[in-house]
Parts: C-alpha cells; sequence; structure tokens
C-alpha cells in the first residue's frame, strides 16, 4: 500500500515490475521532498498550501526527474492532477 496525497492510503496493484518499481521510489521522493521542504526557512514563513505548490512540488518532481526523465514527466502530470 502507499500514501496517496489526496485519498490517504490506498492499494495499487500492478504486473508491470518497471511501474513497481516507478511507485516505490516516487513514494520516497515525494517523503524526502516534504522533508527538505519543512527544512527550509522559507517553510517557516508560508501558509502550508503555498508551501507545496513552490517548495514541494518542484522538490518532488526535481527527485523524479534527476532518477529518469520519463518519471519526472509522470510525477509532474500527477502533481499538476493534484495541485
Amino acid at each position: 500500500h502507499t500514501r496517496d496525497p489526496k485519498k490517504g492510503f490506498v492499494w495499487k496493484t500492478t504486473n508491470n515490475p518497471n511501474e513497481l518499481i516507478y511507485w516505490c521510489i516516487d513514494d520516497v521522493a515525494r517523503g524526502l521532498a516534504w522533508r527538505w521542504t519543512q527544512q527550509t526557512a522559507t517553510y517557516k514563513t508560508m501558509p502550508p498550501a503555498m508551501a507545496q505548490r513552490t517548495l514541494w512540488a518542484p522538490y518532488w518532481q526535481l527527485l523524479m526527474n534527476a532518477l529518469d526523465t520519463k518519471w519526472g514527466a509522470i510525477t509532474g502530470r500527477n502533481i499538476r492532477d493534484l495541485l
């Protein structure tokens, strides 16, 4: 299972090993990006919704894009749907 930012904890299934790897790495990157966001001085000066849009989402996509540009594109689409 995973924690979806909109839906909370959800179960996902797939027969595609590449999709499974993406989901696992995306979960880790999303969490790391949030921790990175919370440690910035700027985070303490803005509302949480603004921090998500201006800090967390770009960090999350940056991490995924650094690993694989295709993954970064998928994450970018997911972020646009989320925000």
